[in-house]
């Protein structure tokens, strides 16, 4: 009854289309990139296992929260923490986030299209969430979820791929309008989907909601999927076998995209995370092209922020990460210290000051800026000869060397001697910053003579 409601409501609707323009931020995490990076080894010879048209290239780990996220098209602070965030870029066309070429002419990509993927499942479902940023919107048009902008996944639970669409099998549709308007198909089992709906759902139901942003910048799809709807052994309704963790599904995921200079209230832009040279869209291909394992995962070992480098320490060598992913470009979410989309030098100093809660200048993290630094620094022998130096040697502003511009940033905090961040302690007097400054001068000229 649901489903013909749904159907009901969508061909009685009004066609109309409209657009959204909008300004695609920088979100700040390398393209292709994935917070928790999945082990592929297991997966070696999988084509061969399961008749894929392909060997797997590609994984994402959807791992265990403890808390689970509201399907509503709002992504609120701390949603998804434990959840795996992978970022995907379309401009390069180039798995994964690779046009489909029957809809790109050129097969040059879309280059003002990326998103963000969270993944991530509980105890009794399975949550993948899309937030895209694209330039131009597509999504009045509510007559079909197909003629808007939107996303898709299809997922392919039992890893049968000969079955043809067979027990088990679906994909589901979601629009970027958030009213509502979503599609579905699913062939070999009973699902019902709706937006964010007040009551629970029925077993092999589904939550779905998906919103624009106020700014137009894009939207954001939120899909709950009961991991009872996953029978990995395929189909059957009276005695699923849901997934359980180390257990795999096969996905694909699809963003279909108009332009402003497209047909409008068409289907102009249809981008894959993977495609495969000479198949067709995921819908099209089938289950075969349906490669990407999503496996459920134990939960990310959460460690804390200042632990960079992944070996339960905090110490020098994760400042010194840190600097390398700026000066270096690697935009990976896990530098991004203080949230906000970039990785920086913002980020160092929130790392320095909150998560150490230390000062600049404190080179050998006791905690405070003392006399001590400097013959921890000095001992390094890196002052002014032009040599790469880490935060223990004395680059303390993050470009790399040791130099009379780290005393500028070290000394503008005022916490020379100052003790521990927490404890209240004088400032000292300008005459005795000089001296400081003065004898600094004289130990580099003794040690060049």
């Amino acid at each position: 009854m649901r489903r013909m409601r749904f159907l009901l409501v969508s061909l009685l609707a009004t066609q109309m289309f409209g657009v959204v323009q909008a300004q695609q931020p920088d979100k700040g995490q390398a393209a292709d990139t994935c917070t928790e990076v999945l082990d592929l080894a297991k997966y070696a010879g999988l084509a061969d296992d399961i008749l894929l048209q392909d060997d797997v290239e590609f994984g994402i780990a959807a791992p265990l929260m403890s808390t689970a996220p509201t399907a509503d098209g709002v992504l609120s602070d701390g949603e998804y923490a434990g959840a795996n965030r992978c970022y995907f870029t379309y401009a390069e066309n180039e798995n994964p986030g690779h046009s489909w070429p029957n809809l790109d002419n050129l097969d040059d990509g879309d280059p003002d299209l990326t998103s963000y993927m969270y993944f991530g499942h509980t105890a009794t479902d399975l949550y993948v969430t899309f937030e895209v940023y694209d330039d131009f919107l597509d999504h009045d048009f509510p007559a079909n979820s197909f003629q808007n902008d939107g996303v898709e996944i299809f997922i392919n639970p039992d890893l049968d791929t000969a079955d043809a669409w067979g027990a088990g099998k679906f994909q589901i549709y979601v629009d970027a309008a958030g009213d509502g308007d979503i599609e579905f198909n699913n062939r070999g089992s009973t699902a019902g989907i709706s937006a964010a709906p007040e009551d629970d759902p029925l077993p092999g139901e589904f939550w779905s909601a998906g919103l624009p942003f106020e700014d137009g910048s894009g939207y954001v799809v939120e899909i709950r999927i009961p991991l009872e709807s996953l029978d990995t052994a395929g189909g059957d309704e009276d005695d699923p076998v849901p997934p359980q963790i180390g257990d795999y599904v096969l996905i694909n995921t699809a963003i279909d995209d108009n332009d402003e200079d497209d047909n409008l209230g068409g289907q102009t832009g249809h981008h894959i995370l993977w495609h495969h040279d000479g198949a067709g869209s995921p819908f099209g291909g089938g289950e075969v092209i349906w490669t990407v394992p999503l496996e459920f995962t134990e939960a990310i070992s959460v460690g804390p922020t200042c632990d960079l480098d992944g070996n339960g320490e905090c110490n020098a060598a994760d400042i010194d990460a840190l600097t390398a992913a700026i000066t270096g470009g690697e935009n990976s979410s896990k530098f991004d210290i203080n949230g906000d989309g970039s990785v920086n030098n913002a980020d160092r100093t929130q790392l320095i000051e909150v998560e150490f809660n230390t000062y600049f200048g404190d080179s050998n993290l006791d905690l405070q800026f003392s006399s001590s630094d400097f013959v921890s620094v000095f001992s390094a022998a890196k002052y002014e000869t032009g040599q790469s130096a880490g935060w223990a040697e004395g680059d303390w502003n993050g470009d790399g060397q040791f130099n009379s511009t780290d005393f500028v940033v070290a000394f503008s905090s005022n916490a020379y001697e100052k003790g521990p961040r927490p404890a209240a302690a004088a400032v000292p007097e300008p005459s005795s910053i000089v001296l400081i400054v003065l004898a600094i001068g004289g130990l580099a000229l003794g040690r060049r003579r």
